[in-house]
């Protein structure tokens, strides 16, 4: 599965932004009022309340971590349990890492 080139502007709640990739029916978005890209939409959290926490640590992100070697913060926003995925794009990432997670996500959603 190839990364799409970005052309489709995806609107969800109060985020929008250009079309990065799609998989399994989640779009990622390189997010306008944000600044960063993330999963959109991320199922809500399972837990049932928010970590008190300053060290969060979401089971999704726990499950992708140690499952998959995959290691991206999920983060509760705007509030839990509405979460984010954040991908980060940097130079030492290939695109084999951004198919590994959408793999992982197909496999995990």
């Amino acid at each position: 599965m190839g990364i799409a080139a970005a052309e489709t502007v995806i609107a969800w709640q109060s985020h929008e932004g250009l079309r990065i990739s799609q998989a399994a029916g989640l779009d990622v978005i390189d997010c306008a009022m944000c600044g960063f890209r993330h999963v959109v939409p991320l199922p809500d959290s399972r837990a049932e309340s928010a970590s008190a926490s300053p060290l969060y640590i979401d089971e999704f992100q726990d499950r992708l971590l140690f499952k998959h070697n995959i290691e991206v913060p999920v983060i509760p926003w705007p509030r839990f349990p509405k979460r984010l995925l954040r991908v980060c794009a940097q130079l030492y990432n290939s695109t084999s890492d951004y198919e590994k997670l959408a793999s992982a996500l197909k496999a995990e959603l």
